[in-house]
């Protein structure tokens, strides 16, 4: 039996998906184990799959690198990134699906999906940076958001220190992912659009349930229940 656990199952559920009331002060050259608890979706690399868009496929040991926003595998006890991941539409690592979304969005882990509709979850770790210093060392007003890539250059494999002081804070997103590969934010007015030959009873659901469309469990009973109709 395999054992390859997600954090998604231990950690997403819980401390990660308060998502945006999530967020640590990081100092420059902290040790990041022991700010946070894993930098990788899963606890473990496991074996997985990458296919590419010419319907060639590689095996390896597979992670997904929520810091970095990077397809990782191992390789002679290293750690990389795997290449051209603009030719990749899908890994699999373990028994779970990651499509890619582009290079904005990245990878996203299906967590449901029915014959032509799938529901996935986009979780990243978003640094912002202190307000620069202007004229005569004052600080401007607002700081910057941006991926933790953004801010070093360079970096692949296991990200042990940040070069500045940061913000951190868990980010999550949830979307509807059509048979063309067509992705939307999950929320009421995409529900109510993308099964819209449902549209009332749709709506009425999500009125009787109170859905929380920030609430995993919640989005994926509201879509269970739309592609059962």
């Amino acid at each position: 039996m395999k054992t390859a656990s997600l954090i998604f199952v231990t950690i997403l559920l819980s401390t990660l998906l308060s998502a945006q009331d999530n967020i640590f002060v990081v100092n420059m050259n902290t040790d990041l184990a022991k700010v946070v608890n894993n930098q990788y979706l899963f606890s473990r690399f496991a074996d997985g799959r990458v296919l590419y868009k010419n319907n060639s496929m590689a095996k390896a040991k597979l992670n997904y690198n929520v810091f970095l926003n990077e397809l990782q595998f191992i390789e002679n006890g290293d750690t990389l990134a795997v290449a051209n991941p603009e030719d990749i539409p899908m890994a699999v690592i373990d028994k779970y699906t990651l499509v890619n979304l582009g290079k904005k969005i990245g990878f996203v882990l299906v967590i449901e999906q029915s014959h032509d509709m799938q529901l996935a979850m986009e979780h990243k770790i978003l640094a912002k940076t202190p307000p620069a210093k202007g004229a005569y060392g004052i600080r401007s007003e607002t700081a910057s958001t941006t991926n933790i890539k953004d801010i070093i250059t360079g970096t692949s494999g296991t990200l042990t220190r940040l070069p500045v002081e940061v913000k951190l804070a868990s980010d999550t997103k949830y979307y509807l992912i059509n048979r063309d590969g067509k992705a939307i934010i999950a929320n009421k007015k995409n529900f109510l659009k993308t099964f819209s030959n449902h549209k009332k009873e749709v709506e009425q659901y999500i009125a009787e349930n109170k859905t929380d469309f920030s609430n995993v469990d919640k989005i994926k009973e509201l879509f269970n229940y739309c592609v059962s109709l």
